[in-house]
């Protein structure tokens, strides 16, 4: 998933990727994480698919992002703490990129995996992958979803996403609740003084 290598010759990086299988990964590995406060995420994958269409062999993808360089006699001896596949581990060069991938977001072609599937210490997860695309696709997600659940209160909405859509609220609580309340009073407008709607997925006049 790193970009083309530039790592220094003395090998010193900040950022790190490594899978981890169960049947050869340190049992607490992620109890190592978190009791020693290392930056990192971490995602399970277990619905993944070869190129031939079989399922691949369930594993973890962590990311490591040290607040400075390490030599690569620390980043080895962090590997085999945890038990990395093959003593491997990999440098990153785009931490974003890294991230987005754990969930395969800019692989559609690939399984997907929830936002919330994902396990972090001390990271920011939603900070990391944003993207201002993501913005949209969110505001077109919940006016679907207002669409379908019939929703017209923002309410609702905020305290649907507050449960449910992690992402959802971000965006809300970010930059999307004028757009939101705005859709939300005008479907209420809408729904109470017109007799005839139009679809807002075929275009007809209900």
């Amino acid at each position: 998933m790193s970009d083309k290598k530039t790592t220094p010759k003395d090998g010193r990086v900040r950022n790190i990727a490594m899978m981890l299988y169960e049947d050869s990964c340190v049992p607490e590995w992620k109890q190592i994480l978190e009791d020693e406060h290392i930056p990192s995420m971490w995602i399970y994958h277990n619905r993944d698919k070869n190129p031939d269409g079989e399922d691949k062999k369930p594993h973890w993808h962590v990311l490591v992002c040290y607040e400075g360089k390490k030599s690569p006699e620390q980043l080895q001896a962090l590997a085999d703490a945890l038990g990395a596949a093959n003593h491997q581990y990999q440098e990153v060069q785009s931490i974003r990129g890294y991230a987005r991938y754990l969930c395969h977001m800019d692989n559609p072609e690939k399984a997907q995996y929830d936002s919330s599937e994902v396990h972090t210490v001390a990271i920011d997860y939603q900070a990391i992958v944003g993207m201002a695309s993501d913005k949209y696709k969110s505001i077109s997600e919940m006016m679907d979803f207002c669409e379908q659940e019939n929703i017209s209160s923002y309410y609702e909405l905020m305290n649907y996403a507050r449960i449910h859509r992690y992402d959802w609220f971000k965006s809300l609580c970010d930059n999307s609740t004028i757009v939101m309340k705005e859709y939300l009073k005008s479907k209420q407008w809408t729904e109470e003084n017109l007799q005839k709607r139009v679809d807002p997925r075929t275009g007809e006049v209900l």
